[in-house]
């Protein structure tokens, strides 16, 4: 490049630099470098080509932009005064905001002459549109096309993870953008027309004004089985998961909201979740599973008032209870449990021995709820002995339970077990026969464990005493005479004679008595004591001297009885 470009010169013969012999000067100021911007061969249509085209030049080693020129309407450029170098010609950043280039930078040496570069050849024009969650944030993976009014050119992207979508390289025309509306998702428009001229093209935002949030239930991570017909709460929306434990609501609002969920047999913290557009909510699992069952309740017995059912963890020995529950009306419990291995017991309230009455039972939950937890009362066995001092024949016993239940049983040989026995008070009865016993009654509480060791000892044999009048009456045990003293009022008296030997029987009183018989042993049936005569003793007093040869007479008249009394009302 020189300048300048041309000098006028006038020539005189006298004045004129030729004249007067002075040197024309004309400076080189470097080379130039020139190009053209042109349109694509398909996109050779009429009209004005360019709008605010800019390119730069710098120096291919790096460094600042040299110059900045701007196409004319044709798209021509040139760069003057350049110095010998590597240069790289490239468009302005305003540039490629407007237009979409096969090249956006090509690289020139400049030696010794000036040089054309290129041409930059504009590929086409950039279609770029978002799409927007209420909120305004980004939309991802929304299907857009693009479709031309006149041709058969068409083109599909997808939203990025910002919400945008771009068409690159399109040429000029009318088109029509499309947006696939995903089920549950409903956009402010899906179909939007845009003429694409002589620059890029932007489109209006498009918004979601409605969208779908799913989920799913599944009982447990390792299982993957669905939790179905669960309801679902999510924005104050109560939906039911289906067979495969999804469920959806629809939200026209991006935010923090609260999930819940109720499930047969299942419990569910309430969690909270940010729901958008096409963002699915985490797989939700229950935290606590139902545990349930029946417990056997005896009628007059057991209230299910009073029953409770305590929950430990394994191996605790219920030194902390996880869990006490009551007991229906109908003996039917139920609970809800961390996974995890329990014991589980029953308690009788008015029962401090309790513990035992009721079958245990090992919960272990892992994945669902665990609905057949039985308790059945324990039957307990109540035992023992008996020892007669012959062989024992048939020895009855009568079991009478608190509530009136009444069992009975014949005893031959020395033991005894009544099985199957509620628990509660029961009274044991040895009934009345020609045997006597040290002990013919017992109270039982059955409950705890078994009732063992109960020991029924004959004490002696029963004889019916039968007595004109009230006496004593002795026993002497002839082997070891030791003797039994027994009050006789008139009339039958059943006595018990203790021990197993001989006795010889004796009266006393102010009466001389025929007793019958003179010796009695455990065949003996009945003893008579009868009155045959009364008994008179006392003393004569005298003041002076003794009295000898003193006669008493005795009148027949009147009731000697009452005579006697009369007379001696204490007799010895």
């Amino acid at each position: 490049m020189v300048e300048p470009k041309e000098l006028s010169l006038t020539v005189d013969g006298t004045n004129d630099p030729c004249s007067l012999r002075d040197d024309l000067i004309f400076e080189f100021k470097g080379f130039s470098v020139s190009g053209r911007v042109q349109r694509s061969e398909r996109d050779s249509s009429g009209g004005r080509m360019f709008d605010k085209l800019s390119l730069t030049i710098r120096k291919a080693s790096g460094g600042d932009v040299q110059q900045t020129v701007m196409a004319d309407e044709d798209g021509l450029f040139v760069f003057s005064a350049l110095p010998p170098n590597e240069y790289v010609v490239g468009l302005s950043k305003e540039s490629l905001q407007s237009y979409s280039f096969l090249q956006k930078e090509l690289s020139v040496s400049v030696r010794d002459d000036s040089v054309t570069v290129g041409p930059f050849v504009i590929a086409g024009y950039d279609v770029e549109g978002s799409v927007l969650d209420p909120e305004g944030g980004p939309v991802p993976d929304v299907i857009a096309t693009l479709n031309s009014k006149t041709d058969k050119y068409t083109a599909k992207t997808v939203t990025d993870a910002s919400g945008k979508y771009k068409f690159s390289n399109v040429s000029r025309g009318a088109y029509v953008v499309r947006l696939e509306e995903k089920p549950g998702i409903q956009l402010s428009t899906n179909v939007v027309e845009i003429s694409v001229f002589d620059k890029n093209a932007a489109v209006e935002v498009v918004r979601v004004v409605e969208f779908s949030v799913a989920g799913r239930l599944l009982w447990h991570k390792t299982s993957g089985e669905p939790v179905a017909d669960a309801r679902v709460t999510i924005d104050g929306q109560q939906v039911f998961s289906d067979e495969n434990g999804v469920f959806a609501v629809t939200s026209k609002r991006v935010g923090e909201v609260a999930v819940t969920a109720e499930a047969e047999g299942a419990l569910f913290d309430t969690t909270r979740h940010k729901i958008r557009p096409f963002i699915d909510l985490p797989i939700i699992y229950p935290t606590k599973f139902r545990v349930s069952g029946n417990v056997e309740v005896i009628t007059d017995v057991t209230s299910v008032q009073d029953l409770r059912v305590e929950v430990a963890r394994k191996g605790t020995s219920f030194k902390e209870v996880a869990e006490s529950r009551p007991v229906d009306e109908a003996g039917q419990f139920s609970t809800y449990l961390f996974p995890g291995e329990y014991d589980l017991r029953i308690i009788d309230l008015r029962r401090q021995d309790s513990k035992n009455v009721y079958t245990t039972d090992v919960v272990k939950i892992t994945v669902q709820p665990v609905n057949d937890v039985n308790f059945k009362v324990v039957r307990f066995e109540i035992t023992g002995s008996i020892k007669c001092f012959d062989p024992c024949k048939e020895v009855k016993l009568r079991l009478v339970s608190e509530r009136g239940d009444v069992r009975e049983q014949t005893v031959a040989g020395g033991e005894f077990s009544f099985k199957e026995v509620h628990y509660g008070g029961h009274v044991l009865t040895v009934k009345e026969d020609k045997r006597c016993w040290e002990k013919p009654q017992f109270h039982l509480d059955v409950g705890g464990s078994d009732s063992g060791g109960i020991e029924i000892k004959q004490r002696g044999f029963v004889v019916l005493a039968k007595a004109t009048h009230t006496t004593e009456l002795t026993l002497t045990d002839q082997k070891v005479k030791k003797p039994q003293k027994f009050h006789l009022s008139e009339g039958a008296n059943s006595i018990c004679v203790e021990g197993h030997s001989t006795f010889v029987p004796s009266a006393s009183g102010c009466y001389n008595f025929d007793i019958a018989p003179a010796v009695i042993t455990s065949d003996t049936e009945e003893l008579t004591v009868k009155v045959l005569s009364y008994k008179f003793s006392g003393e004569i007093m005298s003041v002076g001297s003794d009295i000898t040869d003193a006669v008493l007479k005795s009148s027949t008249q009147g009731d000697l009885e009452t005579l006697v009394h009369s007379i001696f009302p204490i007799c010895y």
